[in-house]
């Protein structure tokens, strides 16, 4: 239980990131936050709208996703 108490994780153990874009206005830089979960030590991102999402919040989906495979 060393991992824990030191901030490192197994190797085994993935992480995911959750990111919601629900909101009317486009997120600020949400490209940039991926960016910097992934450089965190994000294995994993999740995309989630909650249903709420609609045209306008796709380009900062798109944003979030092309960001994270860079």
């Amino acid at each position: 239980m060393t991992a824990a108490f030191c901030g490192a994780r197994p190797a085994c153990v993935g992480l995911g990131v959750h990111v919601a874009v629900t909101g009317a206005a486009p997120v600020p830089d949400i490209g940039g936050h991926a960016r910097e979960l992934r450089w965190a030590g994000a294995d994993e991102l999740h995309v989630h709208h909650l249903g709420l999402a609609g045209p306008a919040q796709v380009p900062d989906l798109r944003a979030a996703v092309a960001a994270w495979r860079e």
